[in-house]
């Protein structure tokens, strides 16, 4: 596990002390004290913190820079990580995508509001294709092979394309109050998102509907 720091500029690992070994018919549960893991990655205000498909990208929002490494690295005991900058420091985020990364492009006529959208890059950093638009986005999620970026608009839902990800907006249903998502969850057992919605309700979200 891994605790955010975002005063103290680092990103921390901790061994949990819990351990768990199948055995086939039963499994066996190990338990000791937590402890420091010797990993950190340091920047200027660490904020949202992603797993994908094994690889953790901290985004730090004094920078505009994602540290990106993978969960092997972490088991060895080491802290090598890749950096990928974006073009401004900005409450973002990053998500490492297989052979590429997703991260939010920073508002730049108002540097201080939520990011705009999502751009595409290769895993060093270089974009590939336009942004693709997402007004005030803040939270993302990810369920079985797809992900989602929560948007002002609705979502924008991501999945594997052909040699580069599939990125469609689905907007928010018409019935739906004035509101938006800003905090998502992915269902692990069925393929769904749950997200808040304004100040007092929550929306459940099929992530295979057409917008």
């Amino acid at each position: 596990m891994f605790a955010v720091q975002g005063a103290a500029g680092v990103v921390t690992g901790i061994a949990s002390g819990i351990s768990f070994e199948d055995h086939g018919e039963h499994g066996d549960i190990d338990v000791e004290a937590p402890k420091l893991a010797g990993i950190e990655i340091a920047g200027k205000k660490p904020s949202h913190f992603v797993e994908h498909d094994g690889d953790l990208a901290a985004f730090f929002d004094g920078e505009g820079v994602a540290r990106i490494i993978s969960e092997k690295v972490v088991l060895e005991g080491k802290s090598d990580f890749r950096e990928v900058k974006t073009d401004a420091p900005q409450h973002g985020v990053a998500v490492a995508y297989g052979s590429h990364v997703l991260l939010s492009e920073p508002n730049r006529e108002k540097p201080d509001e939520l990011p705009v959208g999502i751009r595409v890059a290769d895993e060093a950093g270089a974009p590939i294709g336009g942004i693709h638009a997402c007004p005030d986005l803040h939270g993302e999620a990810s369920s079985g092979n797809i992900l989602a970026f929560a948007c002002a608009t609705g979502l924008l839902v991501v999945s594997h394309g052909d040699g580069t990800p599939a990125i469609r907006h689905l907007p928010y249903a018409d019935s739906l109050p004035d509101g938006k998502t800003t905090t998502l969850i992915g269902g692990r057992g069925l393929q769904y998102f749950l997200g808040n919605y304004g100040a007092d309700k929550v929306v459940l979200i099929d992530p295979t509907l057409e917008g």
